[in-house]
């Protein structure tokens, strides 16, 4: 047998195996293509989820300085209400 021929069987034999690694590459970079988009999903999530953390905690800012203003006005008020004297007694 020539060489020729005996490269030609080998490179036939050879053959399937290159083109089931190239099917495995393409699956591989689907995959990949797939993981790339999953994480660009899980990355948009977690930046929501990040500002909706902080829009929490400025409505939770803004709550706790609208509180402290309603002890003081309510503290106020009481001091003014003090002022009036309150008679309890019926008279007949």
């Amino acid at each position: 047998m020539e060489k020729s021929e005996l490269s030609s069987q080998n490179l036939q034999k050879l053959l399937p195996e290159i083109e089931k690694t190239t099917s495995f590459v393409q699956e591989i970079a689907i995959t990949s293509k797939q993981q790339s988009q999953g994480v660009t999903q899980i990355n948009d999530s977690i930046q929501e989820l990040n500002r909706v953390a902080q829009q929490n905690a400025a409505a939770s800012e803004e709550l706790a300085a609208n509180s402290e203003e309603l002890t003081a006005q309510a503290e106020s008020l009481a001091d003014l209400i003090a002022f009036f004297e309150v008679n309890n007694e019926q008279t007949n």
